[in-house]
């Protein structure tokens, strides 16, 4: 994606002011380019966030809690989240240390912090890591975080799904979960929506598959949901390409993917 107008202005006034008020509209700017690809480059907004951020401090140990510094600290935890959901759309290393937490916190933002330092520490070490420890730990997040409000939980427990479709691709009850929430009322949909629907969709194709092969090996009720979850994967990347005509593309691979004996 090449550069706007407005993507050098949002540059030259971050290389004159390095200040709150633009790193509010840098992270802004990248946040609405999750919606609208098309009006930034959604990398070197991101990257410019997380420069000014560090500049200003974010990942300096605290040494004074003013109102400023946790301005700065709550932006750099939508920066960090903003990176790893890029970086593993991609498919490569995030760059950003993680923010502190605090363990107690069960806000919606600091569990999206937790569960993408998961997903940056699978991209980091794959092979070398304890794959059953990561899950573990997705797993406990999951009933706290069904506790959150309703119009908070849904892209958080989606973020936990996509997790685990991360690291076992295979993971068809993930992935049948995850297009459950992506067909909920209060889920925020964004232009990454549609790559990981697509992983889920081959997690499903490659169940149903297994059946065809192999006839009675999925209890009827399993392959029921397996079905349903495929229609619902067709509808969302549909619904997805009004807005990202790229999700097209995907939804035709999907159907080339099962269409095959």
């Amino acid at each position: 994606m090449r550069p706007t107008a407005e993507d050098f202005m949002i540059f030259d006034k971050a290389a004159t002011d390095i200040s709150i008020h633009t790193l509010e509209t840098v992270t802004l700017a990248a946040l609405h380019s999750l919606f609208s690809p098309q009006t930034g480059n959604i990398g070197q907004l991101i990257g410019l966030a997380a420069r000014l951020a560090i500049d200003l401090g974010a990942v300096d140990k605290p040494n004074n809690n003013s109102n400023e510094r946790n301005k700065i600290e709550q932006i750099y935890k939508s920066i960090y989240c903003l990176e790893n959901q890029y970086a593993t759309a991609l498919d490569r290393p995030g760059l950003l240390p993680p923010p502190m937490i605090d363990p107690e916190s069960s806000t919606p933002q600091d569990f999206l912090c937790a569960v993408y330092r998961i997903q940056a520490c699978f991209r980091s070490q794959r092979g070398n890591v304890d794959v059953t420890s990561l899950i573990q730990e997705l797993d406990g997040y999951v009933s706290t975080i069904e506790k959150m409000p309703i119009r908070s939980r849904h892209n958080v427990i989606a973020a936990v799904y996509e997790t685990r479709l991360l690291i076992r691709s295979d993971d068809e009850q993930s992935a049948i979960c995850l297009l459950e929430i992506y067909s909920q009322k209060f889920y925020i949909r964004t232009a990454l929506g549609p790559s990981w629907a697509y992983r889920a969709g081959l997690a499903v194709v490659s169940k149903i598959s297994t059946h065809q092969s192999h006839p009675g090996t999925i209890k009827n009720h399993d392959l029921h949901k397996s079905y349903q979850a495929y229609v619902n994967c067709l509808l969302f990347l549909e619904q997805c390409s009004r807005r990202w005509p790229s999700a097209n593309a995907l939804r035709a691979s999907l159907q080339e993917a099962a269409s095959r004996p």
